[in-house]
């Protein structure tokens, strides 16, 4: 999975979740689809109702990479925010940033990039 640089700030994802167990999943995004997370959570629902899966949205936010530093923030009005750990531990599986040298950062609720570099 390849994206275009000018769609890798501030696009929107979301944090996929098992609907039965809890357990989270995936991190969604899709550069394709509208500027929204809902749109997101209806696109991902349908990718895992293909595997018998049904999902909900554990949070979401948006995420910019900057070189080799992919950064989280933000929280989804929908949704609320996703917790840090969990992105930390889904993002270096994500097929855009698997087997590459990414650096992943994040701080859910964080107004910009900027708010979060300037944390670490």
């Amino acid at each position: 999975m390849d994206i275009p640089a000018k769609y890798l700030r501030s696009l929107k994802f979301i944090v996929v979740a098992d609907a039965r167990t809890g357990e989270e999943l995936a991190l969604y995004l899709n550069h394709m689809l509208p500027d929204m997370h809902r749109e997101l959570l209806k696109e991902a629902r349908k990718q895992w109702e293909k595997l018998g899966i049904t999902i909900n949205c554990h949070g979401g936010g948006r995420l910019s990479v900057r070189d080799n530093l992919v950064i989280f923030y933000s929280k989804s009005l929908d949704f609320g925010r996703y917790e840090d750990d969990t992105v930390l531990k889904l993002a270096p599986e994500h097929p855009l940033f698997s087997g590459k040298s990414y650096r992943f950062i994040t701080k859910s609720g964080a107004d910009s990039p900027e708010e979060v570099i300037n944390k670490i």
